[in-house]
């Protein structure tokens, strides 16, 4: 599996998931059985963020992880 889930969607994919954990939590009431859809849901987007893999992406072709930056090597100055 390669990586791509990028920093930016996986900061988004954990807001969003505690997001969901706190709402389920909070109204487990007045949510009634979509409870589990909730915490289901925040659970896989828990997973895809600690992996750096989503499965729906790769089918799509989608690849947020961008590519890997070189380390810039300091130029060597001329001496006169």
């Amino acid at each position: 599996m390669e990586c791509n889930v990028g920093k930016k969607d996986k900061i988004i994919r954990l807001f969003i998931a505690l997001i969901l954990i706190a709402i389920a939590y909070f109204y487990k009431e007045s949510i009634g059985n979509w409870i589990w859809l909730f915490y289901i849901i925040a659970i896989i987007m828990l997973i895809t963020v600690l992996i750096s893999f989503c499965l729906p992406y790769k089918l799509l072709g989608v690849n947020t992880c961008g590519k890997e930056e070189k380390p810039v090597k300091p130029t060597k100055r001329k001496r006169r």
